[in-house]
């Protein structure tokens, strides 16, 4: 596990790009260009006079500085000899976008090995092959094949997919959200996900770690750098090949536990993350004091507590003398239970106790729907006497508050800290969606799902079908949201839940378009009569 010049890679102060005369070379040029890269970008192209503006040179030695990474988008069997070249005019990185999926297993070793062995004397690290790029807004870095520019942030994303990675950049955009680094490893035959692990756990700016993998190549190199990470900052891994259970999978699981990683399901999961990574910060402890008007719920959040690891905060004395006059004779220290009439005033009075006890370092607030009691009125408290602590949120169309907090700081603050809708939405939505149920194509989304969507219009065989209906990148993020994410909602019965909270007018928006993406697609696939 080494970090050795990966600066030259994620910092680069003068870059070159090694063309191979297809438009790979326009589009990372163009993507350079527009992020507002600082530095110099000289590209090397035999056959070419400029790119996207820049005077393009010859040949590597025409170069009249020394780049700190080189971007290669010439064929493979060249490479060798152009890490050479690089590697003596002072490079210390490399970018290589093409793979060698076309290429006899046989020859294909024996080129990797030869690559390594052309890049070792120099120290030259080498991403790739087969890479997407990588992009770090910090840097105004955008070494891609993407269309879309990412979103700064403080959440990184290392993927061995380049559509995960495509998607996280789709939805970002959607919702608003960015990341510090987005990386797509390739094929990983120098720079793999435990060095990228290394460095990113000694960066300051990035607060959290996502992963997609799908294999591990050194095991315990992995683990090393995993452990450090996760001492740091949160690392959320997905690895898809759960099911039908495979014999490895159970020491997957068990090595993410081992070394401090969250393991999530689904993409959805991985990408959600990235909103609540974005609103929360790390609690210095687990002590936690449940607030709630009900004992079943206040019992439930516990029994889930101590399956996670977690535990109950002891309240001091102070705290439950306060609090002896909102619960009952009889009632528990913590959880505390206000009762089923407790109202804005019991919560609010409840909460500044909780919050100026040392011994509590989160509160989990919890009001569920009663006749006697108004949760808007409570959702209403929280904003105004204890709104830089929360994050509310909307579940199954009822205003429900939700937080977690730690003593004295700002966490889990977002742009709204409550987002409320009326009852009707989620029956909106089903009636409002239930009217596209005719069409051809709804049943056969209904198994698509949101991955296996993106995959449709993305792959190579659909793709040149759908080139006259525009952007592909747009209709494939609105094909899935309608067909993906709100198919889930409504079929999961999870009808609202961050972040589709929405007006009816949103939805009969999301309808329309829903229609109007559907029909474009079922022409290009032929299925409209």
């Amino acid at each position: 596990m080494t970090i050795r010049n990966l600066d030259s890679l994620f910092k680069p102060d003068k870059i070159a790009l090694i063309c191979g005369g297809g438009n790979r070379d326009e589009i990372i040029a163009h993507n350079l260009m527009s992020g507002g890269f600082k530095g110099p970008i000289m590209p090397v192209d035999p056959k070419r006079w400029a790119l996207e503006g820049a005077l393009a040179y010859r040949h590597i030695a025409d170069l009249p500085l020394p780049p700190a990474l080189a971007i290669i988008a010439r064929p493979l069997p060249e490479v060798p000899t152009l890490i050479q070249q690089l590697g003596e005019r002072g490079t210390r990185a490399a970018v290589l976008v093409n793979d060698a999926r076309d290429l006899p297993p046989q020859q294909r070793k024996a080129l990797f090995q030869i690559i390594l062995d052309a890049a070792q004397p120099y120290l030259l690290r080498v991403l790739g092959p087969g890479s997407q790029g990588l992009t770090v807004p910090q840097s105004n870095l955008n070494i891609s094949l993407s269309h879309q520019a990412l979103l700064p942030g403080q959440v990184a994303l290392i993927t061995e997919s380049g559509t995960i990675g495509q998607t996280a950049l789709d939805i970002g955009n959607h919702y608003g959200f960015g990341f510090s680094h987005l990386i797509h490893l390739g094929e990983s035959l120098d720079i793999d996900l435990a060095d990228i692990l290394d460095y990113l756990a000694g960066d300051y700016r990035v607060q959290a770690i996502l992963l997609y993998l799908e294999q591990i190549g050194d095991a315990r190199k992995f683990m090393s750098a995993a452990r450090r990470a996760a001492r740091t900052k949160p690392v959320i891994v997905l690895k898809p090949c759960r099911f039908p259970k495979e014999p490895d999978d159970a020491v997957y699981a068990a090595a993410f536990r081992r070394a401090g990683l969250l393991r999530v399901d689904d993409s959805d999961e991985l990408l959600q993350m990235v909103k609540v990574l974005k609103a929360a910060k790390l609690v210095n402890n687990d002590r936690l004091a449940l607030l709630s008007n009900s004992s079943s719920m206040s019992l439930l959040a516990t029994d889930t507590l101590y399956q996670f690891g977690g535990r109950l905060a002891q309240l001091s004395e102070a705290t439950q003398q306060g609090l002896e006059s909102l619960t009952g004779p009889d009632a528990l220290p913590n959880p505390v239970d206000l009762g089923d009439e407790a109202g804005a005033a019991a919560y609010s009075r409840a909460l500044d106790l909780l919050i100026a006890d040392p011994g509590v370092d989160g509160i989990l607030v919890i009001k569920t729907p009663s006749a006697v009691s108004d949760a808007t009125a409570v959702a209403d408290v929280m904003i105004e006497g204890g709104g830089e602590f929360f994050h509310g949120y909307t579940y199954a169309g009822h205003p429900t508050c939700c937080a977690v907090a730690e003593r004295n700081i700002r966490i889990l603050r977002d742009e709204q800290i409550v987002q409320r809708v009326h009852d009707d939405t989620g029956p909106y939505l089903q009636r409002r969606w239930r009217e596209l149920a005719d069409h051809p194509l709804v049943g056969e989304a209904r198994g698509i799902g949101f991955i296996g969507a993106l995959e449709l219009v993305k792959n190579k065989e659909t793709r040149e079908r759908f080139a006259p209906l525009g952007d592909v990148g747009t209709l494939c993020r609105d094909f899935c949201f309608a067909n993906g994410l709100v198919m889930r909602a409504v079929w999961d019965t999870m009808i609202i839940s961050p972040p589709l909270v929405m007006t009816h007018a949103e939805i009969d928006e999301l309808v329309k378009r829903a229609r109007h993406c559907l029909d474009l697609t079922a022409k290009q696939l032929g299925v409209m009569r």
